[in-house]
């Protein structure tokens, strides 16, 4: 079974990202997810 680790690496060589930073700018810009995602958990309801 792979780890967080292993699937970070495949995906820094596919992508050709230096890091974990430019993979989330990756994912932003090609819709893969949306900032309010990246935040959902820790934002609590008003």
């Amino acid at each position: 079974m792979a780890t967080v680790k292993t699937h970070v690496t495949h995906l820094l060589a596919k992508t050709g990202a230096r890091d974990r930073v430019q993979l989330v700018l990756l994912a932003l810009r090609t819709g893969v997810v949306e900032v309010e995602e990246l935040f959902a958990d820790s934002v609590s309801p008003d």
